[in-house]
């Protein structure tokens, strides 16, 4: 059939080794081993970028790392993907709220309570 191209990427993403990728950032991500993390995560990202759980492993490492800005990217492609993705606001209203940026802070709250409405 048809499935068997690799890298075609009009069909299924390859949820096989995407899943081990994420495994293993998982790993990694546990004995504080950022950098494999974030290496692990990037290439299940590769095999399927339209996934906000991989996006918001990689905002986790970036903030143990202090990369903030790296960090805050990720969380806004997230909210673009899925605006009401919980996690991602929660990270991005406190990250707003340390550089001042009151009115995105203002905005994504108000977000957050149609989500805890909706919930």
């Amino acid at each position: 059939s048809g499935m068997e191209i690799k890298g075609d990427n009009q069909g299924e993403p390859d949820t096989g080794s995407y899943q081990h990728y994420m495994n293993l950032a998982g790993a990694y991500f546990s004995v504080a081993d950022f950098e494999e993390a974030e290496r692990y995560i990037l290439r299940s990202l590769e095999i399927y970028p339209g996934n906000t759980l991989a996006r918001l492993y990689l905002a986790d490492v970036y903030l143990q790392n202090e990369r903030l800005e790296e960090a805050v990217s990720q969380l806004e492609q997230i909210l673009k993907i899925n605006p009401y993705n919980e996690p991602a606001l929660t990270r991005l209203i406190g990250l707003y709220k340390k550089s001042g940026k009151d009115e995105e802070v203002k905005s994504l709250e108000e977000t957050m309570n149609r989500v805890r409405k909706l919930g």
